[in-house]
């Protein structure tokens, strides 16, 4: 049995259905999420019976985050609320405790590696990305520890414990109704970013920031004609996933 699942929201039918033929090809029966975000009901619903996925329509059109906030709040806690439930397929289908979120641009090369001690497994910030000390210090008081890092990169391809996900649900989810305009209109307007706050639930939690050493990023976002593939074919053998995979994104 496999020892990872998958949490996809899934927006753009084409790539959609690449990355699920991505995971497939590797992960042919780990528990996965398909989501359909409040748009293209027939296209994700049919998709989630060829890939044997769980499937969800959601009245609520999340979209992708906007400039300068990301979500607001009310957007954050849906997604969270989402997540929950990707989280509790996988512990109650498989009894699985590692939760792989997906994005419209993410692709496997390889079969997902999981360190069973990994709390949140992302990417490698070298610079920017930078939680204010201001926040840091809400995440202090209300966790009883301060993060061993001030940077954040939980973009799509990090992996996630979904038993302390669910465990802190409750009480997180208050800091974030309580205290998420606050932060966005007075700390730190990105905080409605996706691979911000999935951090810094974690980090409320009381967990710490691990980067994934099998995880790469192609940093392209603009529809040009990049060579994706040949980034692909370029990576090292130890490579398992790839964000920022953009190849259908735009057809």
């Amino acid at each position: 049995m496999s020892d990872i699942s998958f949490f996809h929201i899934g927006i753009k039918p084409k790539a959609t259905k690449y990355v699920l033929e991505s995971v497939r090809k590797y992960h042919k029966d780990s528990t996965y999420f398909l989501i359909s975000d409040g748009n293209d009901f027939n296209n994700n619903h049919e998709l989630a019976i060829q890939y044997n996925c769980a499937f969800s329509r959601y009245n609520t059109t999340l979209g992708g985050p906007k400039q300068p906030f990301g979500y607001d709040k009310d957007r954050i806690i849906e997604f969270l609320d989402r997540f929950r439930y990707g989280c509790h397929l996988s512990l109650a289908l498989t009894g699985v405790e590692h939760i792989m979120m997906l994005e419209d641009d993410v692709i496997l090369l390889n079969p997902v590696t999981v360190d069973k001690s990994w709390e949140m497994a992302c990417h490698n910030i070298t610079t920017g990305n930078e939680i204010p000390d201001s926040v840091l210090n809400m995440i202090e008081e209300f966790s009883g520890k301060r993060p061993i890092t001030n940077q954040y990169g939980a973009g799509g391809g990090s992996i996630f414990n979904a038993k302390t996900f669910l465990e802190n649900y409750d009480r997180v989810i208050k800091f974030f109704e309580d205290h998420s305009e606050h932060i966005m209109h007075n700390l730190y307007p990105t905080f409605g970013w996706i691979d911000c706050f999935m951090v810094i639930y974690y980090m409320l939690c009381g967990k710490d920031y691990t980067v994934n050493p099998c995880m790469t990023d192609t940093h392209h976002h603009t529809n040009d004609g990049w060579d994706y593939d040949k980034f692909v074919n370029e990576q090292p053998e130890n490579i398992e996933i790839v964000n920022n995979y953009k190849k259908y994104y735009w057809v």
